[in-house]
């Protein structure tokens, strides 16, 4: 423009800004202060990416107890299943080789013939 040399980009924009018509400088002041607000509130309002960060970090931590509550409940699982097999054959073995009877309950034995 018509700017001597010496001016730095800060003072020609200011100068153009300056220059501009009322309605131009509050159009560009409201833009300026709308985007401003924008990444106010993603830095520091609900929402916010540090919330977000801190939000992650908990629900990786849940997810973590999660897995090892998840494993310890099969584990558990897998011992109830053994010992209630387990108990079963105590019983079938009780009842085949001693004739072992429980109450309401009638014992009837085939013998084979020779």
């Amino acid at each position: 423009g018509g700017l001597p040399r010496p001016f730095s980009v800060l003072q020609r924009s200011r100068l153009k800004f300056q220059q501009a018509p009322l309605s131009m400088r509050l159009v560009t002041l409201a833009l300026c202060l709308l985007i401003g607000g924008v990444g106010f509130g993603l830095m520091f309002g609900r929402g916010s990416l540090w919330e977000v960060h801190a939000l992650q970090q908990k629900l990786d931590a849940k997810l973590a107890a999660n897995g090892l509550a998840s494993a310890r409940n099969a584990q558990v699982q897998a011992e109830l299943a053994d010992l209630q097999e387990g108990l079963e054959m105590v019983e079938e073995k009780a009842r085949f080789e001693m004739g072992m009877v429980g109450p309401h309950e009638i014992l009837v034995q085939y013998g084979r013939r020779k």
